[in-house]
């Protein structure tokens, strides 16, 4: 398992010019160079950022752990990084998830108002028609009375 954030011994190499392949850098003794690097655990995305990110829309995004407890994101191939406590981050992404809850509660509270406002309208014109047709009925019968005299 690969500790965050823990030194490791790592061989320096360069580019060699007629080849193109990396080589290690010898030291005066003839020993392959060492130095000291901090370890990261880092992963890219399958499917680019996606558009509202301007110049870096169809680029993935780069995600790494780097220690003390921290997430950095960059848009792959750039060096354009973004730090983020990874107890904030966590902090961030509940807090996005229950308001996503809470819209979609309130979407259904919502609908179930709009369905119960419908329901009440076609109710309230069913008894307007009804009371139209009982006046005409009993209007009906009067102007017959009034006809016959």
């Amino acid at each position: 398992m690969i500790q965050i954030g823990a030194n490791k011994l790592v061989t320096v190499k360069v580019k060699d010019r007629e080849t193109g392949k990396l080589v290690p850098v010898l030291g005066p003794d003839g020993q392959p160079e060492k130095k000291i690097k901090q370890d990261y655990v880092e992963r890219i995305t399958h499917l680019p950022i996606g558009f509202g990110f301007g110049p870096d829309s169809h680029r993935r995004l780069v995600v790494r752990l780097v220690a003390p407890d921290q997430i950095e994101f960059k848009p792959y191939k750039t060096r354009r990084a973004i730090r983020a406590n990874a107890r904030d981050l966590y902090r961030h992404v509940l807090m996005c998830v229950a308001q996503s809850e809470t819209l979609r509660r309130a979407r259904e509270r919502k609908s179930k108002l709009a369905d119960q406002r419908a329901r009440r309208r076609i109710d309230a014109a069913d008894r307007r028609l009804r009371a139209s047709a009982k006046r005409d009925s009993q209007t009906e019968g009067w102007v017959k009375v009034i006809r016959s005299l």
